[in-house]
């Protein structure tokens, strides 16, 4: 199977930078997991539950450093225009556009968020009004402890926690969701304005709200009623999101729909047995760290792997 590009060209990936990857991604894995280097191999000890790191690079490493290799080894310099092809890097603009809001700001700024908070860091809660009865109370943010003991840890020559905390908010996410949503008209002047570019910018425009200002929120304050209604909406967006990005193509349809079951299934799965702070945090009384986290789960790369099919078919020009 080869991919589709601009007419007659295609942009080619370097399969031995995909290798770097996945080499980098067994780094991490050593040094997040309980059998890590500095622990086993020096030590001859495990680590504790509290010093394992559920939400580390080594998976996203591993799965885009594959999917960058099984691009590079697929790439095609000539296109054959009467042929089929998976429509990676349909244009270039729209695709690193779209990648870049997906794998630079979406997911890492969830990640960043979920480790903050299963490493310790608490809500901010702020009001809306002044009047102390009755008031609005809104939590979006934690109090970026966790990031900013991580900076001290690394660097003492340069104050940098400020930009530290800015990863324990939605900041990253609400970028990525938006830059998704204008993605939709990319490239610009080719196509005709329609209304799925409008409805599917809509739907990543309220995507983002809903996961990082009202789901997230509910379980870091406990709140399992507050947490499953608003997960029922995001479910219901993220379906529609996928009907709106390839309703008028195929394949993008296909991998739309396939994209969404895998980034649900493995955020349930995520939430549910791998992670610190999930559902026994969100359902016990008083909220319960999970004893048993997982580094090697099944959760964060079902996630990722739906990430890039969702990314591919919002790559095709609508």
């Amino acid at each position: 199977m080869v991919l589709a590009s601009v007419p007659n060209k295609i942009n080619y990936v370097n399969p031995k930078n995909a290798v770097l990857f996945v080499l980098a991604s067994s780094v991490v894995f050593s040094t997040s997991r309980k059998m890590g280097f500095n622990s086993w191999l020096l030590e001859g000890k495990p680590k504790t539950n509290s010093e394992i790191y559920v939400q580390n690079l080594g998976p996203l490493l591993l799965i885009v450093g594959v999917f960058l290799f099984w691009v590079g080894t697929n790439a095609v310099h000539m296109a054959d225009l009467n042929q089929s092809y998976i429509p990676f890097w349909a244009t270039n603009t729209r695709s690193w556009f779209v990648f870049t809001a997906g794998f630079v700001l979406i997911v890492p700024g969830h990640l960043a968020m979920d480790f903050a908070f299963d490493e310790g860091s608490l809500p901010i809660v702020h009001k809306l009004d002044d009047v102390d009865e009755g008031s609005l109370l809104v939590v979006y943010r934690l109090d970026g402890n966790t990031f900013k003991e991580l900076t001290q840890h690394f660097s003492t020559q340069f104050d940098i926690g400020w930009i530290a905390r800015l990863f324990e908010t939605p900041l990253l996410g609400l970028i990525g969701w938006f830059l998704m949503g204008l993605c939709c008209f990319l490239p610009f002047g080719v196509t005709e304005l329609t209304i799925q570019k409008f409805l599917t910018m809509a739907v990543c425009f309220t995507v983002a709200p809903v996961q990082f200002l009202l789901v997230t929120p509910a379980l870091w304050r406990s709140d399992a009623e507050a947490y499953r209604k608003w997960s029922f909406i995001y479910y219901g967006l993220m379906v529609f999101l996928a009907i709106c990005t390839g309703i008028s193509h195929g394949i993008a349809l296909l991998l739309s729909i396939f994209a969404i079951g895998l980034i649900l299934a493995g955020q349930r799965k995520y939430m549910y047995d791998e992670r610190k702070r999930g559902h026994m945090w969100l359902t016990k009384t008083p909220p319960t760290i999970n004893p048993n986290p997982q580094v090697y789960g099944l959760g964060q790369p079902l996630y990722l792997l739906g990430w890039i099919l969702l990314c591919t078919a919002m790559s095709v020009p609508m």
